[in-house]
């Protein structure tokens, strides 16, 4: 009769488990690299979410308010006239002094709640001098 060790059980049961991690390990790193993925796109649109919001401020003359676009919340704060108008000593046509009206234009974008996983936020500030 021949007499078996049991070292290839043994074996076979060691590189099953580390075979194991290792898969377990890479699914992990891949759901990271996803989900990094996802915030990086969410975080471009919320850019161009508050790009358009600043744009949208500037064609309705330093207006507030507030819009949605692709489920971003867009809030446009303008603030008109900061300070008083001045004047640099520039000159019309007609060689009239002009004042020049300052208004900054805040616009920031969001998407889902503060505190949420997916949560994304830009601000973006822009100063018109008319």
């Amino acid at each position: 009769m021949n007499k078996q060790s049991g070292f290839a059980i043994i074996a076979a049961t060691f590189i099953l488990v580390i075979v194991g991690l290792l898969g377990s390990y890479l699914v992990n790193v891949s759901a990271v690299h996803h989900k990094t993925t996802l915030l990086a796109l969410q975080s471009a649109r919320a850019y161009h979410a508050a790009k358009a919001g600043v744009e949208w401020g500037i064609i309705n003359v330093c207006n507030s308010g507030s819009f949605s676009i692709n489920n971003f919340t867009v809030t446009i704060t303008a603030n008109p006239d900061i300070g008083n108008p001045y004047n640099e000593n520039d000159y019309d046509a007609a060689g009239l002094s002009v004042d020049i009206n300052i208004c900054r234009i805040t616009s920031k974008a969001e998407y889902d709640t503060y505190g949420d996983i997916d949560y994304v936020s830009r601000t973006l500030e822009v100063t018109l001098h008319h």
